[in-house]
């Protein structure tokens, strides 16, 4: 088989003459900074992703800031948008939408198009988002092997769940394979009959450990900056500023904990939540002690300022922002969601209900005792070091090892 290669030259070229690795396009919602976004980028450039060849496509934007963090390594970055065309113009915005939305259904054939001019050897969604129309496009029209990974509690119901049946449909057909990031999620797609024939396999994300692993000293710069004292005790989350994330529960719950404990509470993240929650902490009181710090993308930086983590959210996947925190050696308090349990195991933090806001207060009052903090601290790295992101990648080369060989099989018309 001879192809040219579609990346860049940069980290993703094989400099070995004659050489081919497969190419792998990743289908995410934007390039913006987010868990599947770090675990795509990791994945891509961990040693075990660099037998492979990766592409971002997007269905919702690559005009990120983040998306540069893809090309410098590399990665060539593309959009198919949904719905369609991007913009639209009829003088009237419901008019325009309205349009929009009735388009998608050109949404197979355009994504088809894109595939074809990248010339990749399979693809990996991480959305969900008109997964049906994905996989008509992706195994109908480009006909190539196909692995969706579910990322989040979605729970589909109604029209949305006969689309998911639809994919699965023709990712039975395939070859195509489906996985989870998390136990529960599996649990929860087979509770809903979307088994694949040969199961949903659970496929944990992971971080790059290495990034972690020396604890970033504390930067007064920094908490002047965004009027954090020295000396305080900082709690602290990161995420997108979306609904899931109940950040208006971490909120309430840090009106608890009195002004004359000097402890401060930040948040590091951008999304549409952002003037709620700032009303939120108005109303709370909080304007001068809980601090919305806005997008980082040096994560270990912003972790390097927390004494603690928190995660009040309502739906998760596998969080990535909590296993690294727990790399860097911060204790944390979470609610028991998606793959949370996974990660903190039976003691590696504590864990509240979600949407208790009493729980939550009693948690961070807890961890203003140093001896918890340490004792908790001390046990993160090694629970992160299970989900380093060479055993993530290890799992999903070798499942694309397996469904590049069917489709080969296939060809050649060998039962596989």
């Amino acid at each position: 088989m001879t192809r040219a290669l579609a990346g860049a030259e940069g980290d993703f070229m094989d400099t070995r003459a004659g050489a081919f690795r497969p190419h792998v396009v990743h289908v995410v919602g934007t390039a913006g900074a987010g868990g599947v976004q770090s675990l795509v980028l990791d994945f891509a450039t961990s040693a075990p992703g660099r037998r492979y060849r990766h592409s971002l496509l997007c269905l919702f934007g690559a005009d990120d800031d983040f998306a540069r963090r893809f090309r410098d390594a590399g990665m060539t970055v593309e959009e198919c948008s949904v719905p369609w065309p991007d913009s639209l113009s009829l003088g009237s915005y419901r008019a325009s939408r309205w349009l929009r939305q009735r388009l998608t259904f050109t949404f197979p054939r355009r994504l088809a198009r894109v595939l074809r001019r990248l010339e990749p050897d399979l693809v990996h969604t991480h959305i969900a988002h008109r997964i049906d129309l994905q996989a008509e496009g992706i195994l109908r029209r480009a006909r190539l092997p196909f692995v969706w990974t579910i990322h989040g509690q979605y729970r589909p119901e109604g029209r949305e769940l006969a689309r998911w049946r639809h994919a699965i449909r023709l990712a039975a057909e395939g070859p195509g394979a489906v996985t989870a990031v998390a136990e529960e999620l599996a649990k929860d797609f087979h509770m809903r009959g979307l088994d694949h024939p040969d199961g949903v396999a659970v496929t944990r994300g992971g971080v790059d450990l290495s990034r972690f692993r020396q604890r970033r000293p504390a930067d007064p710069a920094w908490r002047g900056k965004n009027g954090i004292p020295a000396d305080a005790l900082l709690f602290g989350a990161a995420g997108r500023l979306v609904q899931e994330k109940a950040y208006e529960i971490f909120i309430r719950a840090a009106r608890r904990i009195p002004k004359e404990r000097g402890v401060h509470f930040a948040i590091a993240g951008a999304g549409p939540l952002k003037e709620s929650l700032r009303k939120e902490i108005a109303r709370a009181g909080l304007k001068d002690r809980f601090h919305l710090v806005g997008l980082t993308e040096d994560v270990p930086h912003f972790l390097g300022q927390l004494d603690v983590f928190v995660l009040s959210s309502r739906f998760e996947g596998f969080p990535i922002a909590m296993l690294e925190a727990l790399a860097a050696g911060l204790p944390a308090i979470a609610t028991p969601v998606g793959g949370v349990p996974e990660m903190l195991g039976r003691d590696g933090g504590l864990i509240v209900a979600r949407e208790s806001e009493d729980e939550l207060a009693a948690a961070l009052e807890a961890m203003l005792d140093p001896e918890a903090r340490r004792a908790f601290a001390a046990r993160g790295p090694a629970l992160a070091e299970r989900f380093s992101i060479e055993r993530s990648a290890e799992n999903f080369t070798r499942l694309y090892a397996r469904l590049l060989a069917r489709a080969e099989n296939a060809k050649e018309g060998h039962p596989s």
